[in-house]
C-alpha cells in the first residue's frame, strides 16, 4: 500500500484549490448521497501512513505511522495514545496495517522490517505478544471463523506469500505461497479469504482453515488491483483498477457483474452494509461514493473533493463516518536501509484527519 504513494502533493494543492474547487460544491456541502464533511482535524504527529482500521465498539481509529499506530477517539475526535506506547519502531514505511478481533478483543499489527505480526489488547493497547513472518509483511487480516490472522506479505521482489497465525497464541501456523504480488485483503467470516493479486490482475480465493487456494480469478481490463471490500450478504466483492475504476466481483465464481468509474490511485475502500454505499478514497483527493442495490447493480452517487494523498479510509459502521488522511509530502528520497522504498515523509502542518458523514 505504501509502495502505491504518488506525488499528487504540491500539484494536487494548486488544482483542488483554485481550478477544482472552483468548479464543484465545498466539501462541507451535503451532496446526493447526504454526505458532506463534519470536521477537518490537524495530525502533525503524523510523519506518514498506510492502511487506516476501525475498531466500532471501543470507538477508536487506527492510524499506521512511521513508527507505530496513533489511536484516535472517534467520539471526543482526537488523539487517544499509541502502539507501542513509546513509539520505536525505526524506519520509513514500516508500519502498514491493523486488524481487529472484536470477539477477541485484540488489535493486530502488521510491521514489514522487522516482518512480524504483533497482537495488542484494544482496551488497554498493551502489547501481548510479536511473532515473525516471511519478509515484506503488508496487508494483515482477522478472519474469526478460525481465529486466524493473516499476514500478507508482498513487500519484496523474492517472497510473495501468506503467514497464517494463530490469533490466540502468536504461534505461526504455516505459510502459503502465492502466484504474485498480494495487496489489499477481505475475509467473508465464514473461512474464506479474497486477496487482489497485484501484479497479475487476479482475485485469489484462500481456504483460511485448508491454508490453501482455492480459485484464482483473472479480472478483465483491471490493471494493478489494490484496494477490496465486501458485501456479505450480496456475495460481492469490490476490487479498485489502476485505470480509474472499481469492479464489483461475484464472489462465487470472479464473474465481474458491474464497473465504476473512479479517482486515480485509490489504495483503500469500505461497503457500508446498512446503506448499501461504497466508499473510494483515492490519492488525487477524491472520495467516491456509489450505491450497490441488491447485488445487480452500481452507481455513482457522489464525488468528494478531500485533499491530496487521501488514499486511504476507513469506515466506523456504527455512525457512519468516513475517516481519510491527506498531507502533502516532501520529495521521495533515495532507499536507505532504514527507508528500503524511498518513501517521502509528510509535512507536519499538512496533515489533517478529514472526517465526511450523513449531512442534516
Amino acid at each position: 500500500m505504501f509502495g502505491r504513494l504518488r506525488n499528487f502533493g504540491v500539484h494536487a494543492i494548486t488544482i483542488l484549490g483554485v481550478a477544482a474547487l472552483a468548479a464543484v460544491p465545498s466539501a462541507y456541502a451535503r451532496q446526493a448521497s447526504g454526505y458532506r464533511r463534519i470536521q477537518s482535524i490537524p495530525l502533525p504527529q503524523v510523519t506518514g501512513w498506510d492502511y487506516l482500521s476501525i475498531d466500532p465498539s471501543n470507538h477508536r481509529l487506527f492510524i499506521t505511522d512511521n513508527a507505530g499506530v496513533l489511536v484516535f477517539d472517534t467520539v471526543k475526535m482526537r488523539l487517544a495514545g499509541l502502539i507501542p506506547r513509546t513509539m520505536h519502531i525505526h524506519g520509513v514505511g514500516m508500519v502498514h496495517g491493523v486488524a481487529i478481533a472484536p470477539d477477541l478483543g485484540r488489535g493486530y499489527i502488521s510491521v514489514e522490517q522487522p516482518s512480524s505480526v504483533t497482537a495488542f489488547d484494544s482496551r488497554t493497547r498493551s502489547r501481548l505478544w510479536s511473532t515473525k513472518v516471511d519478509p515484506g509483511a503488508d496487508a494483515v487480516v482477522n478472519e474469526p471463523h478460525t481465529r486466524t490472522i493473516l499476514s500478507f506479505n508482498g513487500k519484496t521482489e523474492a517472497i510473495h506469500d501468506v503467514s497464517f497465525v494463530d490469533a490466540m497464541t502468536g504461534a505461526n501456523r504455516g505459510v502459503l505461497a502465492l502466484p504474485g504480488r498480494p495487496e489489499a485483503a477481505v475475509a467473508d467470516g465464514a473461512g474464506d479469504v479474497f486477496v487482489n493479486i497485484a501484479d497479475h490482475s487476479e482475485i485469489g480465493r484462500i481456504d483460511a482453515a485448508a491454508h490453501k487456494l482455492v480459485a484464482l480469478w483473472p479480472i478483465e481490463n483491471c490493471p494493478e488491483p489494490s484496494a477490496m471490500a465486501l458485501d456479505k450478504f450480496h456475495h460481492l466483492l469490490f476490487a479498485s483498477c489502476d485505470n480509474k475504476s472499481v469492479v464489483m466481483v461475484d464472489a462465487h465464481n470472479g464473474r465481474i457483474i458491474a464497473r465504476i468509474s473512479s479517482g486515480d490511485g485509490t489504495d483503500a475502500m469500505a461497503f457500508d452494509p446498512a446503506k448499501g454505499f461504497l466508499f473510494v478514497a483515492s490519492g488525487d483527493g477524491k472520495l467516491t461514493i456509489a450505491r450497490e442495490v441488491d447485488g445487480r447493480t452500481i452507481s455513482v452517487l457522489d464525488t468528494i473533493h478531500t485533499g491530496p494523498n487521501g488514499r486511504t479510509l476507513a469506515l466506523d459502521t456504527s455512525t457512519h463516518h468516513v475517516f481519510i488522511m491527506t498531507a502533502q509530502f516532501a520529495a521521495a528520497g533515495r532507499p536507505t536501509k532504514d527507508n528500503p522504498h524511498g518513501y517521502p515523509r509528510a509535512l507536519p502542518r499538512s496533515v489533517r484527519l478529514l472526517v465526511y458523514g450523513p449531512g442534516r
